[in-house]
């Protein structure tokens, strides 16, 4: 028993490491989360019949732009290039959720984050949740400064955490069931 009985995997295409030194600062508000379950995947299918250009756009990004410059640990490439994907997967939903964020804070937090320097910054699925990636450390310690300064003019409670990728993949553990055990 368990989720492989169930579901299928897709297949990987392919798993990249990202740098070592390379941070990834999460900014959670403390808000009602995106759309999920059923809502999102109704939300979904409208929204993949409509958007064409948008898929073309992120694949060529991907292809030509995010990967090779997480290949190369090339922060800027990368980072410019992923902020400009998440763009585009917002354009996915930006009839849903009112915008390309999941708020109107949402994207203040957002912008906030590339004034101050940042280039790669995305939101996950439909957020609140945003993740800023930084070059190294030092740059996650002073935006998670600089963003703990300004945060509550926008949202009253945001949690800011620094944290680094998770590179070894997905581990499966498997669980006997209580009525298994012996």
């Amino acid at each position: 028993r368990g989720i492989a009985d169930k579901e299928t995997f897709s297949p990987l295409d392919l798993r990249l490491d990202f740098p070592g030194q390379w941070r990834i600062v999460l900014i959670c508000p403390d808000v009602v989360a995106g759309n999920h379950g059923a809502d999102e995947l109704m939300a979904f299918d409208r929204s993949v019949r409509s958007c064409a250009e948008s898929r073309r756009q992120m694949v060529r990004l991907l292809r030509e732009q995010v990967l090779p410059g997480l290949v190369a640990g090339d922060y800027n490439r990368f980072g410019h290039a992923i902020h400009e994907f998440n763009l585009a997967s917002g354009r996915y939903y930006e009839s849903v959720q009112g915008g390309l964020f999941h708020s109107r804070p949402v994207a203040e937090l957002a912008a906030a984050i590339r004034r101050f320097g940042t280039a790669a910054v995305v939101q996950s699925s439909w957020g609140p949740t945003l993740a800023a990636i930084t070059p190294d450390e030092t740059a996650a310690l002073e935006l998670k400064q600089q963003l703990e300064r300004i945060a509550p003019s926008i949202l009253p409670a945001v949690e800011i955490t620094i944290t680094t990728a998770n590179n070894h993949g997905a581990v499966l553990k498997c669980v006997a069931h209580p009525e298994e055990a012996p």
